[in-house]
């Protein structure tokens, strides 16, 4: 499973989806599902059932025989000699329900951003599906829906999308933390109970004593928030340029202008990388990406 997403719509394939065996599977339920096969199948029930209660004259068995033969034959015509074809029409469904999901991801967080008054968030998303998306229309326009590695550059590349996307939540979270925390305040009211302790002996001075380690504390405690905030930024800048220097890598390699075949795997090196690196650090990620594949 990936992000929660409010709302109804399909859940997003996992890499598991994508699967050459997987994808076989696929295609055998749609070829045994296939209108032409089911006639020859439904042709082959009724003229047998037809014929066992006497409906139908010992000529019904011929029917029967031709049709279910008519069935096998045009399964293994479908299955055999047209797997490609299936096999390309399964996996373009399977990205059709991927792209949705990534778009409904993107728009319920600018949902969320906007009721928060998240600004910072909404210009980061938006940044965010714009480096994205450039990326998915070059794969859509060269990768191959048989090629293991083109697939894996696919999975790698969503993969960074959504940890981009699980960054920006985790900012807005702590942004809206930040706004119920007045640092100058705390400042002013530190140095007010320091000056105090100052000033003062005994058992008055180790109350104030605690007073200015509690807001100090406090202090710590709001700057960490705020380096964490700033870290989730970065990170999902990061996730940006990334996904913005594999769409220019893939341009120069001619995608989309060019049959040339694309050394996925070489070509996936700086997206495997930039994975590791987030999800080096956060086992929350860390979590979500394994979910991914």
């Amino acid at each position: 499973m990936a992000m929660k997403i409010n709302g109804d719509g399909p859940e997003k394939p996992t890499a598991k989806d994508f699967d050459p065996t997987a994808v076989q599977i696929a295609v055998l339920k749609d070829t045994a599902q296939h209108l032409i096969s089911l006639s020859g199948f439904a042709t082959a029930i009724l003229a047998g059932v037809a014929t066992g209660v006497g409906l139908v004259s010992p000529v019904g068995w011929l029917v029967t025989a031709g049709a279910g033969a008519f069935w096998v034959g045009s399964w293994t015509w479908n299955f055999c000699f047209r797997n490609k074809t299936f096999s390309e029409r399964h996996v373009k469904k399977l990205l059709a329900k991927r792209r949705e999901y990534d778009q409904r991801l993107i728009e319920a967080l600018e949902q969320e951003f906007r009721a928060k008054e998240f600004a910072r968030g909404l210009k980061e998303a938006d940044d965010l599906w714009t480096c994205y998306e450039s990326l998915v229309r070059l794969m859509d326009d060269q990768a191959g829906f048989d090629d293991p590695e083109a697939t894996q550059y696919r999975n790698l590349a969503d993969t960074l999308y959504e940890a981009g996307c699980f960054n920006l939540r985790k900012a807005c979270e702590l942004w809206r933390t930040l706004q119920s925390i007045d640092i100058p305040q705390l400042e002013t009211e530190r140095t007010h109970y320091e000056g105090q302790r100052r000033r003062v002996r005994n058992g008055v001075a180790e109350e104030l004593e605690r007073q200015v380690r509690v807001v100090a504390q406090r202090i710590t405690d709001a700057e960490e928030f705020q380096a964490k905030f700033m870290k989730r930024l970065t990170d999902a800048d990061e996730i940006e340029g990334t996904l913005t220097r594999a769409a220019g890598k893939l341009s120069d390699l001619g995608v989309g202008s060019s049959h040339q075949s694309i050394d996925w795997g070489s070509a996936a090196k700086d997206l495997e990388s930039a994975v590791k690196n987030a999800i080096e650090s956060d086992e929350e990620l860390k979590k979500l990406v394994e979910k991914n594949f």
